[in-house]
Protein backbone atom coordinates (compact mmCIF):
# COMPACT_ATOMS: atom_id res chain seq x y z
CA UNK A 1 0.00 0.00 0.00
CA UNK A 2 1.35 3.41 -0.93
CA UNK A 3 2.06 6.07 1.70
CA UNK A 4 -0.89 8.15 0.47
CA UNK A 5 -3.31 5.22 0.66
CA UNK A 6 -2.02 4.29 4.12
CA UNK A 7 -2.53 7.86 5.34
CA UNK A 8 -6.07 8.04 3.92
CA UNK A 9 -6.99 4.63 5.33
CA UNK A 10 -5.50 5.33 8.76
CA UNK A 11 -7.21 8.74 8.96
CA UNK A 12 -10.57 7.30 7.96
CA UNK A 13 -10.37 4.42 10.45
CA UNK A 14 -9.31 6.81 13.23
CA UNK A 15 -12.28 9.06 12.47
CA UNK A 16 -14.70 6.12 12.37
CA UNK A 17 -13.25 4.65 15.56
CA UNK A 18 -13.71 7.87 17.51
CA UNK A 19 -17.30 8.16 16.29
CA UNK A 20 -18.18 4.52 17.02
CA UNK A 21 -16.72 4.64 20.55
CA UNK A 22 -19.49 7.07 21.47
CA UNK A 23 -22.26 4.75 20.23
CA UNK A 24 -21.20 1.11 20.44
CA UNK A 25 -19.45 -1.30 22.85
CA UNK A 26 -15.73 -1.82 22.28
CA UNK A 27 -15.62 -5.52 21.44
CA UNK A 28 -12.69 -7.89 21.57
CA UNK A 29 -12.48 -9.52 18.14
CA UNK A 30 -10.26 -11.43 15.70
CA UNK A 31 -7.79 -9.45 13.61
CA UNK A 32 -8.23 -9.74 9.83
CA UNK A 33 -11.73 -11.24 10.15
CA UNK A 34 -14.65 -10.05 7.99
CA UNK A 35 -16.80 -9.29 11.04
CA UNK A 36 -13.99 -7.20 12.51
CA UNK A 37 -13.76 -5.30 9.21
CA UNK A 38 -17.45 -4.45 9.45
CA UNK A 39 -17.19 -3.37 13.09
CA UNK A 40 -14.34 -0.99 12.24
CA UNK A 41 -16.33 0.53 9.37
CA UNK A 42 -19.88 0.54 10.74
CA UNK A 43 -19.55 0.22 14.51
CA UNK A 44 -21.48 -3.04 14.60
CA UNK A 45 -21.73 -6.01 12.28
CA UNK A 46 -25.11 -6.08 10.46
CA UNK A 47 -26.17 -2.90 12.23
CA UNK A 48 -29.00 -2.09 9.79
CA UNK A 49 -30.54 -5.56 10.19
CA UNK A 50 -30.32 -5.34 13.98
CA UNK A 51 -31.91 -1.91 14.02
CA UNK A 52 -34.75 -3.22 11.84
CA UNK A 53 -35.41 -5.95 14.40
CA UNK A 54 -35.43 -3.44 17.26
CA UNK A 55 -37.66 -1.00 15.41
CA UNK A 56 -40.12 -3.32 13.66
CA UNK A 57 -40.05 -6.81 15.21
CA UNK A 58 -39.29 -6.52 18.93
CA UNK A 59 -42.35 -4.29 19.59
CA UNK A 60 -44.51 -7.16 18.25
CA UNK A 61 -43.08 -9.77 20.63
CA UNK A 62 -45.19 -11.04 23.49
CA UNK A 63 -42.46 -9.93 25.90
CA UNK A 64 -38.81 -8.90 26.19
CA UNK A 65 -37.70 -11.45 28.74
CA UNK A 66 -35.16 -13.97 27.40
CA UNK A 67 -33.39 -13.97 24.04
CA UNK A 68 -31.35 -16.94 22.83
CA UNK A 69 -28.37 -16.19 20.57
CA UNK A 70 -27.42 -19.56 19.08
CA UNK A 71 -24.11 -19.31 17.29
CA UNK A 72 -23.21 -16.08 19.05
CA UNK A 73 -19.68 -15.74 17.64
CA UNK A 74 -17.87 -12.92 19.52
CA UNK A 75 -21.11 -11.42 20.90
CA UNK A 76 -21.82 -8.67 18.36
CA UNK A 77 -25.52 -9.55 18.24
CA UNK A 78 -25.76 -10.70 21.87
CA UNK A 79 -24.69 -7.30 23.22
CA UNK A 80 -27.21 -5.59 20.95
CA UNK A 81 -29.95 -7.94 22.19
CA UNK A 82 -28.88 -7.16 25.78
CA UNK A 83 -30.15 -3.61 25.24
CA UNK A 84 -33.64 -4.92 24.45
CA UNK A 85 -34.16 -8.02 26.62
CA UNK A 86 -33.97 -8.75 30.33
CA UNK A 87 -31.65 -11.70 29.71
CA UNK A 88 -29.60 -13.05 26.80
CA UNK A 89 -28.27 -16.61 26.71
CA UNK A 90 -25.50 -16.84 24.12
CA UNK A 91 -24.19 -20.19 22.84
CA UNK A 92 -20.84 -20.50 21.04
CA UNK A 93 -19.11 -23.89 20.55
CA UNK A 94 -15.85 -22.69 18.96
CA UNK A 95 -13.41 -22.67 21.94
CA UNK A 96 -11.32 -19.70 20.75
CA UNK A 97 -14.37 -17.68 19.75
CA UNK A 98 -16.07 -18.47 23.05
CA UNK A 99 -13.20 -16.81 24.94
CA UNK A 100 -13.90 -13.56 23.08
CA UNK A 101 -17.64 -13.94 23.62
CA UNK A 102 -17.11 -14.45 27.35
CA UNK A 103 -14.83 -11.40 27.48
CA UNK A 104 -17.38 -9.25 25.65
CA UNK A 105 -20.25 -10.54 27.79
CA UNK A 106 -18.46 -8.98 30.78
CA UNK A 107 -19.31 -5.55 29.32
CA UNK A 108 -22.94 -6.01 30.39
CA UNK A 109 -24.73 -7.73 33.26
CA UNK A 110 -27.45 -9.63 31.41
CA UNK A 111 -25.57 -11.86 28.93
CA UNK A 112 -24.82 -15.46 29.93
CA UNK A 113 -22.24 -17.08 27.64
CA UNK A 114 -22.14 -20.87 27.26
CA UNK A 115 -19.35 -22.84 25.49
CA UNK A 116 -21.68 -25.20 23.65
CA UNK A 117 -23.50 -25.51 20.32
CA UNK A 118 -27.11 -26.52 19.72
CA UNK A 119 -27.78 -29.85 18.03
CA UNK A 120 -30.07 -32.89 18.18
CA UNK A 121 -27.86 -34.84 20.60
CA UNK A 122 -25.04 -34.42 23.09
CA UNK A 123 -21.75 -34.94 21.26
CA UNK A 124 -18.30 -33.65 20.42
CA UNK A 125 -18.01 -33.13 16.68
CA UNK A 126 -15.41 -31.85 14.22
CA UNK A 127 -16.02 -28.49 12.52
CA UNK A 128 -13.85 -26.66 10.01
CA UNK A 129 -12.72 -23.07 10.44
CA UNK A 130 -12.14 -20.36 7.81
CA UNK A 131 -9.32 -18.07 8.97
CA UNK A 132 -10.71 -15.01 7.17
CA UNK A 133 -14.30 -15.65 8.29
CA UNK A 134 -14.26 -17.48 11.61
CA UNK A 135 -18.01 -16.97 11.98
CA UNK A 136 -18.49 -19.30 9.00
CA UNK A 137 -16.93 -22.24 10.87
CA UNK A 138 -19.25 -25.13 10.09
CA UNK A 139 -20.11 -28.64 11.18
CA UNK A 140 -21.47 -29.26 7.70
CA UNK A 141 -18.23 -28.68 5.75
CA UNK A 142 -16.93 -31.93 4.24
CA UNK A 143 -13.45 -33.22 5.04
CA UNK A 144 -12.66 -33.14 1.31
CA UNK A 145 -13.52 -29.45 1.05
CA UNK A 146 -11.57 -28.75 4.23
CA UNK A 147 -8.46 -30.37 2.73
CA UNK A 148 -8.91 -28.50 -0.56
CA UNK A 149 -9.00 -25.11 1.18
CA UNK A 150 -6.64 -26.05 4.03
CA UNK A 151 -9.25 -25.33 6.70
CA UNK A 152 -8.40 -25.71 10.37
CA UNK A 153 -10.10 -28.49 12.33
CA UNK A 154 -11.80 -27.58 15.61
CA UNK A 155 -13.82 -29.63 18.12
CA UNK A 156 -17.35 -28.47 18.95
CA UNK A 157 -19.14 -29.51 22.13
CA UNK A 158 -22.84 -29.95 21.31
CA UNK A 159 -26.04 -30.38 23.32
CA UNK A 160 -29.80 -30.25 22.85
CA UNK A 161 -31.42 -26.97 23.80
CA UNK A 162 -34.06 -29.09 25.53
CA UNK A 163 -31.31 -30.36 27.88
CA UNK A 164 -29.40 -27.15 28.67
CA UNK A 165 -30.29 -26.04 32.24
CA UNK A 166 -29.92 -22.30 31.60
CA UNK A 167 -32.38 -22.56 28.71
CA UNK A 168 -34.84 -24.77 30.56
CA UNK A 169 -34.80 -22.49 33.61
CA UNK A 170 -35.73 -19.43 31.56
CA UNK A 171 -39.17 -18.15 32.56
CA UNK A 172 -40.08 -17.09 29.03
CA UNK A 173 -38.10 -17.12 25.77
CA UNK A 174 -39.41 -14.49 23.38
CA UNK A 175 -36.80 -14.33 20.59
CA UNK A 176 -34.20 -16.69 19.15
CA UNK A 177 -31.46 -15.85 16.65
CA UNK A 178 -29.88 -18.87 14.97
CA UNK A 179 -26.62 -18.73 13.01
CA UNK A 180 -25.26 -22.28 12.84
CA UNK A 181 -23.98 -22.49 9.26
CA UNK A 182 -26.21 -25.25 7.89
CA UNK A 183 -26.85 -27.09 11.18
CA UNK A 184 -30.31 -25.53 11.68
CA UNK A 185 -32.35 -28.73 11.27
CA UNK A 186 -30.42 -30.56 14.01
CA UNK A 187 -30.59 -27.44 16.19
CA UNK A 188 -34.39 -27.30 15.96
CA UNK A 189 -34.76 -31.08 16.33
CA UNK A 190 -33.05 -30.79 19.70
CA UNK A 191 -35.25 -27.87 20.76
CA UNK A 192 -38.75 -29.16 19.97
CA UNK A 193 -40.05 -29.02 23.54
CA UNK A 194 -38.51 -25.58 24.14
CA UNK A 195 -40.05 -24.19 20.95
CA UNK A 196 -43.48 -25.68 21.65
CA UNK A 197 -43.45 -24.32 25.20
CA UNK A 198 -42.24 -20.75 24.57
CA UNK A 199 -43.14 -20.17 20.88
CA UNK A 200 -40.41 -17.53 20.36
CA UNK A 201 -40.02 -15.59 17.15
CA UNK A 202 -36.99 -17.06 15.38
CA UNK A 203 -34.50 -15.40 13.03
CA UNK A 204 -32.28 -17.63 10.91
CA UNK A 205 -30.33 -17.79 7.67
CA UNK A 206 -31.36 -20.14 4.84
CA UNK A 207 -28.95 -21.03 2.05
CA UNK A 208 -30.13 -21.83 -1.46
CA UNK A 209 -28.32 -25.17 -1.30
CA UNK A 210 -30.70 -26.21 1.52
CA UNK A 211 -33.83 -25.55 -0.55
CA UNK A 212 -35.52 -28.22 -2.65
CA UNK A 213 -38.95 -27.89 -4.21
CA UNK A 214 -39.61 -24.65 -2.35
CA UNK A 215 -39.00 -26.28 1.02
CA UNK A 216 -36.13 -26.68 3.47
CA UNK A 217 -35.83 -29.25 6.30
CA UNK A 218 -35.29 -26.66 9.03
CA UNK A 219 -38.61 -24.93 8.34
CA UNK A 220 -40.39 -28.28 8.17
CA UNK A 221 -39.25 -28.97 11.74
CA UNK A 222 -40.55 -25.55 12.80
CA UNK A 223 -43.90 -26.22 11.12
CA UNK A 224 -44.20 -29.43 13.15
CA UNK A 225 -43.66 -27.29 16.28
CA UNK A 226 -46.56 -24.98 15.45
CA UNK A 227 -44.85 -22.31 13.34
CA UNK A 228 -47.05 -21.06 10.51
CA UNK A 229 -45.83 -17.56 9.56
CA UNK A 230 -42.55 -17.14 7.66
CA UNK A 231 -41.09 -13.89 6.35
CA UNK A 232 -38.14 -12.61 4.37
CA UNK A 233 -36.44 -9.25 4.89
CA UNK A 234 -36.62 -7.53 1.51
CA UNK A 235 -34.09 -4.76 1.02
CA UNK A 236 -35.45 -1.39 -0.12
CA UNK A 237 -32.00 -0.11 -1.13
CA UNK A 238 -31.78 1.12 -4.76
CA UNK A 239 -30.84 -1.65 -7.20
CA UNK A 240 -31.53 -4.32 -4.57
CA UNK A 241 -33.63 -6.28 -7.08
CA UNK A 242 -30.80 -6.29 -9.62
CA UNK A 243 -28.27 -9.15 -9.83
CA UNK A 244 -25.82 -8.95 -6.92
CA UNK A 245 -22.76 -7.80 -8.97
CA UNK A 246 -24.78 -4.98 -10.56
CA UNK A 247 -26.24 -3.92 -7.20
CA UNK A 248 -22.76 -3.78 -5.63
CA UNK A 249 -21.30 -1.87 -8.58
CA UNK A 250 -24.16 0.65 -8.47
CA UNK A 251 -23.60 1.28 -4.76
CA UNK A 252 -19.86 1.79 -5.35
CA UNK A 253 -20.50 4.23 -8.21
CA UNK A 254 -22.93 6.25 -6.09
CA UNK A 255 -20.22 6.57 -3.46
CA UNK A 256 -17.47 7.47 -5.93
CA UNK A 257 -19.32 10.09 -7.94
CA UNK A 258 -21.89 11.45 -5.48
CA UNK A 259 -20.33 10.63 -2.07
CA UNK A 260 -23.58 8.87 -1.21
CA UNK A 261 -24.08 5.45 0.38
CA UNK A 262 -27.76 4.49 0.32
CA UNK A 263 -28.89 3.43 3.80
CA UNK A 264 -30.28 -0.06 4.13
CA UNK A 265 -33.97 -0.34 4.89
CA UNK A 266 -36.18 -3.40 4.88
CA UNK A 267 -39.74 -4.52 4.32
CA UNK A 268 -41.14 -7.72 5.78
CA UNK A 269 -42.67 -9.91 3.06
CA UNK A 270 -44.11 -13.46 3.04
CA UNK A 271 -41.40 -16.03 2.39
CA UNK A 272 -41.29 -17.86 -0.93
CA UNK A 273 -38.17 -20.01 -1.11
CA UNK A 274 -36.08 -20.05 -4.28
CA UNK A 275 -33.06 -22.36 -4.45
CA UNK A 276 -31.18 -19.91 -6.68
CA UNK A 277 -30.62 -17.45 -3.82
CA UNK A 278 -29.67 -17.21 -0.14
CA UNK A 279 -31.83 -15.64 2.57
CA UNK A 280 -29.70 -13.80 5.12
CA UNK A 281 -32.57 -13.37 7.59
CA UNK A 282 -35.81 -15.33 7.68
CA UNK A 283 -38.27 -14.65 10.50
CA UNK A 284 -40.49 -17.47 11.78
CA UNK A 285 -43.46 -17.03 14.11
CA UNK A 286 -46.54 -18.77 15.44
CA UNK A 287 -48.50 -15.54 14.98
CA UNK A 288 -48.63 -12.89 12.22
CA UNK A 289 -45.95 -10.19 12.05
CA UNK A 290 -46.32 -6.91 10.20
Amino acid sequence: MSAIKRHITRSYLAKQGAKHLEQYPQLACFAFDVITDSIHLDGRFEIEELEFLARSIFPQLKGRRTCLDIGANIGNHALFFAEHFEQVIALEPNPRTYKLLDCNADLVENVTALPVGASDKEAVQVAYCYARNIGATSLETSAELAREYDLKEVQFKLARLDDIPEVQNAEAIDFVKVDVEGHETACFDGARETLKKHKPVIALEILGAQIEGGQTPSLEVLKSCGYSHFYNLRSNRPFSRAPKPIAKLSTVLLGLFFNYRPPKSYTLEPLHLDSSRNYSMVLCSTYPLS
